[in-house]
Parts: C-alpha cells; sequence; structure tokens
C-alpha cells in the first residue's frame, strides 16, 4: 500500500482516496494536509458493503453517501473501484476521477488482472499522474490540440485514437476534428483528449479571436486579484487591470483592445491564460447572436438616418418590429437614441433557445426593413452594409 500527503488540496477540496480490489486497498493517497488518519480497510470494507447493498435496490449502485460537511464517493471500474473522500463533489471532480479509474485500469490491466495484488508499490509511478489529472483544467472543444510525441510512437501505444491523431495538426481545434470525423462533441469524446493529454501524447493550445466575447466566471474576478494580480502587472504592467475589469460579456477582444490601448499580442495572451485557469469564458452562443443583432439594428438605424429623418428611420424599424409575434421581437426597446436589447439578455437567462431560433424570429422583421431600405437611393446596399459590419464584428457568417 502506499500514501503520499500533500499540504494543498484541489479546487473541490478532495482529501482522500483508495483503488479498491476484492475490497482490499491497493493503492491510497491522502491530500490532508495534515493526514485525514482514514482506517483504509474500516472505510473500504463500509463503502463496498453499502454498494453491494444498493446495487440490489437500484441498477446504479452507490454513488456517494453524505455526511454533512464530509462527501464519501465511490466510482466503479471494470478491474477496480474507487472509494474516496472531499469537502464537496462536483461534476467536474467526479469526471476526473473517474478519468484517473480509466486510466489506471489501462495502464496496469496486466497486474489488475491477478485476483490478488501481493506489492500496491507496483502503482507507485501513478503519483504524479493523479496529481496531474486533478490540477488540469476540463477540456473543451475550443482546445487546440498539437503533438507532443510523433504519430507514429502515439499509435503504437494508443491505436484506439488513432482516426483523432490522424487529423491532429495543431491548427484544428476539438470542436473541428469531431466534425470532420462525422461526430458529435459528446462527454466520452471529451473524455479521448482527457486521456491523451494525461499520457503526455498531446497538449492544447486555446486560441483567442479578434472577435470572440468573454464574461468573467463567478469566482473569477475574487481569484485574479487575490491571487494572479501581482503576476499579471508584473507581465504586462497595470493596464492589465482595467483590461481585465473590461471583460463584461458584450465587447469583443477588439473592443476590449481599444478601449484598454493595450497591445493585440498581450491581450490575447492574457485572455488565453485566463481562459485556461477557466476565470473567464465564451459567452454563450444565443447572447453573441443577440449581440450581432444588436449591432444589425444600430447599424440599420444609423446608416437609414443618413437618408431620412432620425424619427423616420427610427419609425421604419419599430413598425417592423411591433408587427412581429414573437415574444422576444417585442422585447426590443428605443432608449436613448439606440435600439436597446438588454431585456433579451434576461429573458435567455431563462431560456434554452437556440441560435438559429432567435435569427428565425428576427428575419421577417429584417427583411421588411430592408424592403424599405432598397427604396432609398444610395451608392451602397445598406442590407450588405450591415450585415458585413455584424459578420467582422462577431464573426457570424448570416
Amino acid at each position: 500500500m502506499y500514501r503520499i500527503k500533500s499540504t494543498g488540496h484541489s479546487e473541490e477540496e478532495l482529501l482522500y482516496f483508495a483503488f479498491i480490489k476484492h475490497g482490499v486497498p491497493i493503492f491510497e493517497m491522502d491530500f490532508h494536509a495534515e493526514g485525514s488518519k482514514v482506517d483504509s480497510a474500516l472505510l473500504t470494507g463500509f463503502v463496498s458493503a453499502v454498494s453491494s447493498f444498493s446495487k440490489e435496490l437500484s441498477s446504479h449502485g452507490l454513488e456517494s453517501i453524505d455526511q454533512g460537511k464530509l462527501k464519501v464517493g465511490y466510482i466503479e471500474g471494470e478491474l477496480v473501484s474507487l472509494t474516496y473522500m472531499a469537502n464537496s463533489i462536483s461534476e467536474n471532480l467526479q469526471t476526473k476521477l473517474e478519468l484517473i479509474v480509466k486510466n489506471f485500469e489501462r495502464i496496469y490491466k496486466p497486474l489488475l488482472t491477478d485476483d490478488y495484488i501481493t506489492n500496491p508499490s507496483l502503482f507507485t509511478d501513478y503519483v504524479p499522474i493523479v496529481i496531474k489529472a486533478l490540477s488540469a483544467s476540463p477540456v473543451k472543444g475550443h482546445f487546440i490540440p498539437s503533438m507532443l510525441v510523433s504519430i507514429y510512437d502515439s499509435l503504437a501505444k494508443y491505436p484506439e485514437f488513432q482516426d483523432i491523431l490522424n487529423r491532429i495538426d495543431g491548427s484544428m481545434t476539438i470542436s473541428e476534428i469531431t466534425l470532420k470525423l462525422g461526430e458529435k462533441l459528446t462527454p466520452s469524446v471529451i473524455e479521448k483528449y482527457s486521456l491523451m493529454r494525461l499520457n503526455g501524447l498531446i497538449e492544447f493550445d486555446i486560441q483567442v479571436e479578434t472577435h470572440d466575447v468573454f464574461e468573467l466566471n463567478p469566482f473569477g474576478i475574487r481569484q485574479i486579484f487575490s491571487i494572479e494580480e501581482e503576476k499579471l502587472v508584473y507581465t504586462y504592467g497595470e493596464k492589465v487591470l482595467d483590461f481585465i475589469k473590461s471583460i463584461n460579456g458584450v465587447y469583443t477582444v477588439t473592443d476590449l483592445i481599444q478601449k484598454n490601448e493595450i497591445s493585440s499580442t498581450d491581450a490575447q495572451n492574457v485572455l488565453s491564460l485566463l481562459l485556461s485557469k477557466e476565470l473567464i469564458s465564451h459567452v454563450p452562443e444565443r447572447i453573441k447572436t443577440i449581440l450581432a443583432l444588436d449591432c444589425i439594428f444600430n447599424s440599420l438605424y444609423h446608416n437609414l438616418s443618413k437618408h431620412l429623418e432620425k424619427t423616420s428611420a427610427r419609425d421604419v424599424i419599430l413598425i417592423s418590429l411591433k408587427e412581429s409575434d414573437s415574444l422576444l421581437v417585442k422585447l426590443v426597446k428605443f432608449e436613448n437614441d439606440h435600439f436597446d436589447f438588454k431585456l433579451i439578455y434576461s429573458y435567455l437567462k431563462s431560456t434554452e433557445m437556440e441560435s438559429h431560433d432567435i435569427y428565425d424570429v428576427f428575419m421577417d422583421p429584417l427583411l421588411e426593413i430592408f424592403d424599405e431600405a432598397s427604396e432609398i437611393e444610395s451608392e451602397v446596399d445598406i442590407s450588405f452594409l450591415v450585415f458585413e459590419e455584424a459578420n467582422q464584428k462577431f464573426g457570424v457568417i448570416f
């Protein structure tokens, strides 16, 4: 049996875990600063007994036992099971531990097929892999994988990943590779990339585009200014703090650069760093859709006002909006010489409306407005002009 103590906790405050085979701990790690003083045999015996009993009642079996501030979890693998203790059990922690179990079984399968393991020290090499897995941020679809070892060495060790490995070129995101393979970006696909990263086959680059829009995660601002502030200022200067504070879920990367007079390279490096640490995230696609529509309608108003009185330009747009049967469209307001979409942002927080559905409900009023605009004598096509502006600003194609 192997035990290691660590003074640090993971974000979910994992305290202890042990791999179990035939009810006996074969490998355990203690993350509590002073040692959790766990009687592993007693704990695993108890959890195994409760799990066996729960399987008689449910096909799913035991997943966790809630003891107030202490949670005891259980994961059943094919060759071993894992029992763990944590202050809280998040979906993120559960996913990481499931990956640790699956990878452990894959690496040590020849040893684990024995009924009885008499030398648990055979698994000590797995300690750094566990630490790496627990500290890694979740893999996301916008990550760009690149190879760390040759394709031949990778395929020799992991032939089951051949389709993915053959597509990795250092420029396509996980989402793009998945699409090329005719698959959907499911948790099992993400797990494959997580396993490849864990075993040193690939690393990830996080590409930040000028049209991306980010928002600070709930804990992000606190962590940035309590943990990361000194390092960020040392690397990028004082301006970086105002740059980060202006991330609001509305401004594109280009907007942020212009407002804060920070170089494009520094801005992209800072955002890539914050994104990798999950301190910021991309706004949901439906919110970006509303930002693009906001841009289109206000660009329409601005361009129509060059040829009509402002009140007439406003009325052309408002009349088309009021004729719509969609509640979403009726939430658009005109205030302070500007078409305001704020009520739509609030509405979308309580609905899972997809981007294409949002575009659909706005397309009829837009077509009516374009018909009106086509009657205006102009050297440019106003409809083309406003769509092109939205495309360039937000990277969307209409």
